[in-house]
């Protein structure tokens, strides 16, 4: 638990022993005042401890409510035999900044038809190209950038590399170690000690893996569209199950 998690139980203990403290000394000096303000002081103890900032729900819970609905959309994507990356797609308005898609290829023919265009179709169930879907990582997108306070169409790769590690490691305590590294439009992450790592293991051999990603990959493929207003694809990923490590590299299209 990190420091902002642990300042809540801290300032709890240290006013219920205060409580506690001037509890005895108003029974040795026989004051009325000190034991009102002793009750004052131990209820507040009391309350910090019981009311906590967050609620905290154990990682495995979480990996068995996503774990259905992803493998449904790997079933999808498998029974239609869609093999290509998917293409993540750049917010193309104020209205779609909160939002995002992903475009995944029934053929190579398709992806390059869509790289090469400069204004992509309209959010769409599905055609004889491929698939439009929302990218399963849309929302943990926009809840970094409420940690952080930013749009992420408004920074640089740099400030992610630098300020997402914090989100990941501090604010959301996802991971023991995130770290985030860019040359030129390549974008290469290592995710260290991850708390989902049954989820990885579920889905790491899987067709939505390989081409859309889990969740938190497909969050940080939406953050590098977004920030960098380009096409971005999960080039390649790789988890290890006695080390907890997922390494995911990113390709910015058109960079």
């Amino acid at each position: 638990m990190s420091i902002k998690g642990k300042l809540p139980i801290l300032l709890g203990l240290g006013f219920l022993l205060s409580g506690i403290i001037l509890i005895g000394l108003s029974i040795l000096y026989e004051s009325t005042i000190l034991l009102l303000l002793s009750v004052a002081v131990a209820f507040w103890g009391s309350l910090l401890l019981y009311v906590r900032p967050t609620r905290y729900v154990q990682a495995i819970l979480m990996d068995c409510t996503a774990i259905s609905s992803l493998e449904a959309l790997d079933q999808l994507i498998s029974g239609l035999k869609y093999q290509e990356k998917g293409i993540y797609l750049p917010p193309r308005s104020l209205e779609e900044i909160k939002g995002g898609r992903v475009f995944i290829p029934k053929n190579e023919f398709a992806a390059k038809s869509l790289i090469d265009k400069e204004n992509t179709p309209q959010v769409f169930a599905g055609n004889v190209d491929g698939l439009h879907l929302t990218p399963p990582g849309v929302e943990l997108a926009n809840l970094f950038e409420k940690e952080l306070g930013k749009n992420f169409a408004e920074v640089s790769l740099d400030y992610l590399a630098e300020n997402l590690p914090k989100v990941f490691i501090e604010d959301l305590e996802i991971a023991k170690n995130f770290t985030l590294s860019i040359k030129k439009n390549l974008v290469s992450t290592r995710i260290d000690g991850v708390v989902y790592d049954f989820l990885c293991q579920r889905l790491c051999k899987t067709a939505l893996c390989s081409s859309v990603g889990c969740p938190f990959c497909s969050a940080v493929a939406c953050a590098l569209a977004r920030s960098t207003g380009k096409q971005v694809i999960i080039e390649k990923n790789s988890y290890s199950k006695e080390e907890k490590v997922v390494q995911v590299n990113y390709r910015i299209l058109g960079a």
